[in-house]
């Protein structure tokens, strides 16, 4: 038989042979929900409970997920969110000092006292700035999860909604009902080993 035609059938079989999104997903109950009226704080609480229950063989989860009043999962607190909440709120807080008294300074640059102050205090002392966050409102800073996929998508479709969305985890849906997360780096785990298999 034609070599090339066995190398074919072999890919094919290999192929086949993927798992599929419903293989490498986690359950909704393996990960923190907040409402989306919890403030900073009860979602970071919630997030810090789950990361003790993690087994050692999984890989971490960075984000707790927001629920509506409907209990539908509608965004996501994570890394990404949590950090540009906090420049956000630097902003907000720097904003608010813009009519303070006006210093010249000897280039004849005219800067807000209390601003100078402000950044110097804030940057040296990041820890201020967290204070000010712990009421914030997880709606206001989280990230919208609009990226999702059928739990019967195959692994390269699911790969081309993380490259597409550039997300780091993918809402898993089944007959339209939310049912779970996938997570990148276990999507990327999986192919690595089919990669390293075909050597």
């Amino acid at each position: 038989m034609n070599s090339t035609l066995l190398k074919d059938d072999h890919d094919n079989t290999a192929m086949n042979r993927l798992k599929r999104v419903k293989d490498l997903m986690l359950p909704l109950d393996e990960f923190g929900i907040v409402d989306q009226n919890a403030t900073m704080l009860d979602a970071l609480r919630v997030y810090r409970d789950l990361q003790e229950l993690i087994p050692a063989s999984h890989n971490p989860q960075h984000a707790v997920l927001v629920r509506d009043h409907q209990g539908r999962i509608v965004g996501k607190l994570g890394q990404f969110a949590i950090s540009g909440a906090l420049i956000k709120e630097d902003n907000n807080l720097l904003q608010s000092c813009n009519n303070e008294v006006v210093d010249t300074n000897i280039y004849g640059d005219s800067t807000s006292i209390s601003n100078r102050l402000y950044i110097n205090l804030i940057h040296e002392n990041i820890d201020l700035l967290c204070m000010h966050m712990r009421k914030i409102k997880v709606k206001d800073i989280m990230i919208p999860e609009t990226a999702s996929i059928d739990m019967d998508a195959t692994l390269y479709d699911a790969l081309v909604v993380f490259v597409n969305s550039r997300s780091l985890s993918l809402l898993v849906s089944f007959s339209g009902e939310v049912i779970g997360l996938l997570l990148l780096a276990d999507l990327v785990e999986e192919l690595s080993e089919y990669i390293l298999q075909s050597v």
